[in-house]
């Protein structure tokens, strides 16, 4: 299942790429000057910075990792930038997941085995995407790398007899791919978005597999980053 979601992102990826670059049309500038411009030209994202903020959702496990986490609330915060080419944007985002967990295995750290406890997750991701523009709606293709902190709950065993709640960390390198879409209302967009996360690391001899779904804010913040951009220029 996670293989063939994977599979979708990129055909929708690839698929939006080609058709922004093949749909042209001719737009008369400011200054009077026609230029050849692609008929989707983000007009609305266009040389914009914007803080996405206020997401909330659910991340669902997929496949094998369901054995061993089970959806709960979920939380994202990002960056959409527009590139200089109209059709491409850089989207650094971070994932805050929160999973039910069944522990299956022993470690040297536990003493018994954790049942119903709560592992949380928190994903940093660069990705690259394409945008098309409808008016005032908006839709986007991302994929990129990402890297994370997963952290399980154990229980141990004090000298007293006292059983102390602790958690063992580990370092999750992966990809993933994200698509959704915004709609622009009066000085901010709402959007929805979904993304497949595939690690290349496991858990308990676990492959993870996220499925998550997001609704939340965009906010423009060009104003403040051309500034720090000119604060940055005027110190070289």
């Amino acid at each position: 299942m996670s293989k063939l979601l994977a599979l979708f992102f990129v055909f929708v990826f690839l698929l939006n790429t080609v058709e922004a670059q093949e749909q042209k049309f001719r737009l008369s500038t400011k200054n009077g000057r026609v230029d050849d411009v692609d008929r989707y030209t983000d007009t609305i994202h266009n040389s914009k910075v914007y803080i996405v903020s206020g997401s909330l959702g659910f991340g669902f496990p997929m496949g094998k990792t369901k054995e061993i986490l089970h959806a709960r609330l979920a939380g994202s915060w990002g960056m959409d930038i527009s590139l200089p080419n109209r059709h491409y944007v850089l989207y650094p985002s971070i994932d805050f997941w929160s999973f039910g967990y069944n522990q299956k295995e022993l470690t040297e750290k536990s003493a018994y085995l954790v049942e119903n406890g709560r592992a949380t997750f928190y994903n940093v991701n660069i990705a690259l995407g394409t945008r098309r523009q409808f008016h005032k709606l908006n839709s986007y293709v991302t994929i990129g790398p990402s890297i994370g902190m997963f952290f399980e709950p154990r229980a141990t065993l004090s000298k007293n007899n006292v059983i102390r709640n602790d958690f063992d960390s580990k370092l999750m390198v992966g990809a993933r791919a994200s698509a959704g879409a915004d709609y622009k209302f009066k000085g901010f967009f709402v959007y929805v978005d979904a993304s497949l996360m595939h690690s290349f690391a496991e858990i308990q001899q676990t492959p993870i597999n996220i499925l998550a779904f997001y609704v939340g804010l965009k906010t423009d913040i060009t104003t403040v980053a051309d500034k720090v951009a000119t604060v940055f220029d005027k110190n070289r």
